[in-house]
């Protein structure tokens, strides 16, 4: 863009009908482009090209040859663009010369060139399908010589230095090829590739479906390749889209939690130490093949995938795991395994694969043929769009800048297994599977810090395709705007995902037991004592979890409706089960909501609103009190709680501490590190109330009592949110293998010390102090 200015002399060689000659002309106001070809027929597609465009005043087509430019005098040029034709000329020699001679000193020239073929995942299926209708088709054709540069492209840059250009750079650069619905079969007939006429001959010889025929096979290959849509619309991305994919997905530690139950459960299946064979499928660079190979020191593993581009990626990461003589790396699909004979492997692996199988029951089949008898297969696939907050959120941020942006995507079908996976579970019986199992697992989704941006852009969504569609479309901005908002999304995402994993032993040793009922007692008290034991009151409590205060205000005021919501949407089920149990289950109702926007609920329809212990973790504080006032009626009532400073809650401090010494890492972004921000005096959250509009603000000291029964009191501390149970897991997988023991052993010496357990065992920490907060709209 510092040309964008300049007035420009651009020379376009092998343009075709126009590129980039017409792109250069529409981002340069001020360029004036040649654009040229050595075949005269494009030169009418591009004038006309060039007049819908707007620039035929300033874009010229010419019939020109790149090895002789005799039309163009010396230096006349200050820019000379090429893309994908310097593979073509017979002479290279001649074409970089006449492109040094037209140049003006100082002058550049920009090209493009294609890598290797195996770069160019969606060409090599299209020339391999025509090599097996005829092995001499491409003989002497185009594509057979389009790749000859290869991936490092040394013939050229050696060309250009000899030619006497300087400062010469290379860098890759990556695309993705699309075609509209039901509009693929017919460009690859039109594609410079012999197809079209192979197919005729075929007719001609007597095989009339030939063209139908070919249709269907090839349409089945590049559907298992991914390329093609259930909409039949064609996207193929480029090899370094895969790279990308391998980069952020595999060689991150992005989901290390499900990889290391792959190895788990074949350990605890075979043993650690058992020469057992492994066929992982859908691998893609890796995984969880390595992780497999390192962790059972024995094991055997091929790694395969469709894409033959993630071997090459994938031997470089098992070469730099120390495992490369242990997994070997293959090209295969999983719905035809016609390299592997029956009964070959003991296991069979795939980490979210089989939800894109054009034929669930083939792969299925197909895994059952390769295992031994008594042989296990491991897999992943994911639950329904709403349990998955991070692919949620991306999703949802794409639909918003173009509802169309997902329409076949490889995003849209992921999830089609749902939440029972019924499907799944009845096509592995169907297999003659038996002993089938199915469990929930919660992993966190985790990339390091300062990169989630470029992740994003580069995993396999389509929201760097829009943003640069909104770029071109005037809005500078866009790529800015966009990170801003989502960062923001983000962090929501990451704090449904921490709490949605915590939602059961929160719910189980905090709201179930009587730790918090001191506290709850005094929402119930304040609300009788503003309105009255029975008066009709409609109640919206907040961050409720599993319905706390919200059930204890409906037992306390017995005409009192309640709604219990929660941004984590598990807490529901667990909530109307308790609201059962307590006989309250007419006047309580449980609903998914955002504290920070509760556009569900209209303005002035509330006569109060709770919050225990959940302003401390929004992302915007007046934001949601912003709309706590606006959902109150006049008059109406808030009341909150807010922890004080960690010095105010011994139980917390002691246990924070104690996962503090064993990794003083462990609480970073997790939400113990944020739950005593507003500290003794709480001046953040009273000056909010009284800038949202609050009238009557008070502030009062509440304190309850933690306590545990004796036998119970480890795994409490195991399931409440803290990194505890994490932080063990990972030193008995370093090897540690009394991390659990041990570790028990010391945090009772530790409560002891401190008088936290009574005579009988059972645990009891008193005085535990928070601020409980009233205020009027």
């Amino acid at each position: 863009m510092a040309m964008y200015n300049y007035n420009l002399q651009v020379l376009d060689l092998a343009s075709a009908s126009g590129e980039p000659a017409l792109t250069v002309a529409k981002h340069l106001p001020n360029a004036q482009v040649v654009s040229t070809d050595l075949v005269d027929t494009y030169q009418e597609l591009g004038r006309a090209r060039a007049a819908a465009a707007g620039v035929q005043g300033r874009v010229t087509f010419e019939v020109a040859d790149a090895e002789d430019l005799h039309s163009y005098a010396d230096g006349s040029f200050d820019v000379v663009t090429c893309s994908f034709g310097l593979m073509f000329l017979p002479t290279l020699s001649a074409g970089l010369a006449e492109i040094h001679r037209v140049l003006k000193p100082g002058g550049i020239v920009a090209v493009t060139v294609w890598k290797s073929l195996t770069h160019m995942p969606y060409i090599k299926t299209l020339m391999d399908f025509c090599t097996d209708l005829d092995p001499e088709s491409l003989k002497g054709t185009p594509p057979n010589y389009a790749f000859k540069f290869g991936d490092d492209a040394r013939e050229l840059l050696d060309g250009l230095r000899a030619a006497n250009f300087h400062d010469i750079a290379r860098e890759d650069l990556a695309g993705t090829f699309a075609l509209p619905a039901n509009g693929w079969w017919q460009a690859v007939l039109d594609m410079p590739l012999p197809l079209a006429r192979l197919l005729a001959k075929q007719k001609e010889e007597g095989k009339e479906d030939a063209f139908e025929a070919a249709k269907s096979k090839l349409k089945v290959d590049l559907t298992e390749k991914g390329f093609l849509n259930p909409d039949e619309s064609f996207v193929a991305a480029e090899f370094k889209a895969l790279q990308r994919y391998s980069q952020w997905i595999c060689e991150t530690n992005a989901v290390s939690e499900v990889l290391q139950k792959y190895a788990s459960a074949l350990e605890k299946e075979f043993g650690r130490d058992a020469a057992i064979k492994v066929l992982d499928l859908a691998s893609a660079s890796g995984e969880p093949a390595l992780t497999v190979a390192k962790h059972l020191p024995n094991a055997q593993v091929v790694s395969t995938d469709l894409v033959d581009a993630f071997q090459e990626l994938g031997r470089a990461r098992a070469a730099a795991a120390g495992v490369q003589d242990r997994v070997i790396f293959e090209t295969a699909d999983a719905e035809d395994l016609h390299s592997y004979a029956d009964g070959s492997f003991d296991a069979v692996t795939c980490s979210f694969g089989l939800m894109f199988l054009p034929t669930l029951s083939a792969g299925l089949g197909e895994i059952h043929r390769v295992l031994k008898p008594g042989g296990i297969a491991v897999v992943t696939v994911w639950k329904s769009l709403a349990r998955v907050p991070y692919a949620r959120t991306f999703m949802d941020f794409c639909t918003d800048l173009d509802p169309e942006a997902l329409k076949g995507t490889s995003p849209s079908f992921a999830f089609k297994f749902g939440d029972d996976a019924q499907e799944l579970l009845d096509g592995l019986r169907d297999a003659n599977f038996r002993g089938v199992a199915r469990e929930d697992f919660v992993y966190t989704f985790a990339l390091p810090a300062g990169c989630w941006w470029e992740a994003l852009l580069d995993i396999p969504l389509p929201l760097a395709r829009i943003l640069a569609k909104q770029k071109k479309e005037g809005k500078e901005d866009a790529f800015e705007a966009a990170q801003s908002k989502i960062k923001a999304a983000q962090l929501k995402a990451l704090q449904h995902e921490v709490w949605q994993k915590a939602a059961p032993g929160y719910s189980k040793w905090i709201i179930e037991t009587s730790v918090l009922s001191e506290v709850m007692q005094k929402y119930a008290t304040t609300l009788q004592d503003h309105f009255g034991k029975d008066a009709a009151i409609k109640v919206l409590d907040l961050a409720s979890a599993s319905g706390e205060p919200a059930l204890t205000v409906a037992k306390h005021l017995p005409n009192a409706q309640v709604v219990s919501t929660d941004l984590v949407d598990t807490y529901q089920e667990l909530g109307r089960a308790r609201a059962a149990a307590a006989g309250v289950q007419g006047r309580v109702t449980f609903e998914v909501a955002d504290a920070e926007d509760l556009q569900s609920y209209a303005d002035g329809s509330l006569d109060a609103v709770t919050c225990s212990f959940g302003l401390m973790f929004m992302r915007t504080l007046s934001a949601a009190l912003g709309e706590i006032y606006r959902v109150l009626k006049p008059g109406g009532l808030l009341v909150v709680t807010v922890s004080k400073s960690m010095a105010r809650m011994p139980y917390f401090k002691t246990l924070l501490d104690f996962c503090i010494g064993m990794d003083p890492e462990s609480l970073k972004n997790t939400p113990p590190s944020i739950a005593f921000k507003f500290g003794d005096d709480a001046p953040e959250l009273l000056d909010g109330l009284q800038a949202a509009h609050f009238r009557n603000v008070a502030r009062s000291d509440a304190a309850g009592t933690f306590a545990l029964p004796a036998d119970c009191w480890w795994q409490a501390m195991l399931e409440l949110p803290l990194p505890l149970a994490r932080i063990l897991a990972k030193r008995t997988q370093e090897g540690q293998e009394d991390a659990f023991g041990s570790a028990q052993s010391k945090l009772k010496e530790v409560l002891t010390q401190k008088g936290f357990f009574q005579p009988d065992g059972s645990l009891r920490i008193e005085n535990n102090q928070c601020h409980f907060i009233t205020a009027q709209k």
